[in-house]
């Protein structure tokens, strides 16, 4: 029993160890408090994005139903790609202002199902 636990204890610390590497050698993640967009929805597509194309559907259908949503091309603006740090598309970026005056940010990357995307984008008359 005691070489049981002996092991079990090895196994334990090697495991500590070795997800402790794991973490220490992830990129840190930083999250800036405000961005450059004015308080709305924007939309981060491509013209090759396959995905990008299903989604655009949704967010189409969104602008008939009395959702402004600003689109933003890769082709056409790829310099906003790089100033947000915009690595991966679809995204859609929803930039609120809270009760106390600050800049909420809600970031969606991939492409999501429209029952989603009408709980966190904000309609017109809101």
């Amino acid at each position: 029993m005691a070489k049981f636990l002996t092991i079990l204890s090895i196994i334990v610390i090697v495991g500590l160890v070795f997800t402790s590497m794991i973490i220490a050698s992830l990129p840190a993640l930083s999250f800036s408090s405000e961005i450059d967009l004015e308080p709305g929805n924007h939309y981060f597509t491509a013209d090759w994005c396959g995905d990008c194309q299903e989604q655009s559907i949704d967010i189409q259908i969104l602008q008939d139903e009395g959702y402004t949503i600003q689109i933003y091309n890769t082709n056409e603006v790829p310099e906003i790609f790089k100033d947000l740090n915009i690595k991966e598309i679809p995204m859609i970026i929803v930039v609120k202002i809270n009760e106390k005056g600050k800049q909420v940010i809600i970031r969606l990357k991939g492409k999501q199902p429209i029952k989603k995307l009408v709980k966190v984008l904000i309609k017109d008359n809101e």
